[in-house]
């Protein structure tokens, strides 16, 4: 699988909107083929890239010019909502996990302000601290299974803590 769209539990269906697994690692792609493109979007969303480096596209001057990247990205980010689109790139293989998490959720479970956050891109360490933030750091390790299985078990506790018994559709 090179990509796969993971559908959230239906217990945490108003906690995650999916999930979005992109895996290059053996394929052979073209530089044009290497970009990643994301709608804008009123989710927040935190990001592992477990394999490879990815650079923020800051701008084109053409469809035929070389675009200008930014800075190699944190391994673990977290993106607020988005009000246009926006692309990144990696010069070679890629192995990464974006969740998308309904804003107020994302509130309710980490007790983040999600408006500081429009049209950014943070590392998750400068936004949330302590037991919960070493949790999500370790999504992806060695051994464990798949990355999106890791963030639903994580989350299953947390958001039934955050919200009791409260059955959501």
């Amino acid at each position: 699988n090179h990509a796969r769209l993971n559908l959230p539990h239906s217990s945490l269906g108003a906690c995650l909107y999916l999930g979005v697994e992109r895996d290059t690692r053996t394929l052979r792609l073209r530089d044009s083929q290497r970009f990643n493109y994301f709608p804008a979007t009123p989710l927040p969303t935190i990001s592992w890239i477990f394999h490879g480096d990815i650079r923020m596209v800051q701008s084109s001057a053409s469809t035929t010019a070389e675009p200008l990247l930014g800075p190699v990205l944190p391994r673990v980010i977290l993106s607020g909502p988005h009000r246009s689109p926006s692309a990144s790139w990696s010069p070679e293989g890629v192995h990464v996990l974006s969740v998308g998490f309904y804003p107020e959720a994302m509130s309710r479970l980490f007790g983040v302000r999600i408006e500081p956050l429009m049209a950014r891109i943070v590392p998750l360490d400068a936004v949330l601290s302590g037991s919960l933030l070493g949790r999500l750091l370790e999504i992806g390790e060695p051994g464990a299974c798949e990355p999106f299985d890791q963030v639903e078990r994580l989350l299953q506790t947390v958001w039934h803590d955050a919200n009791g018994d409260e059955s959501l559709p």
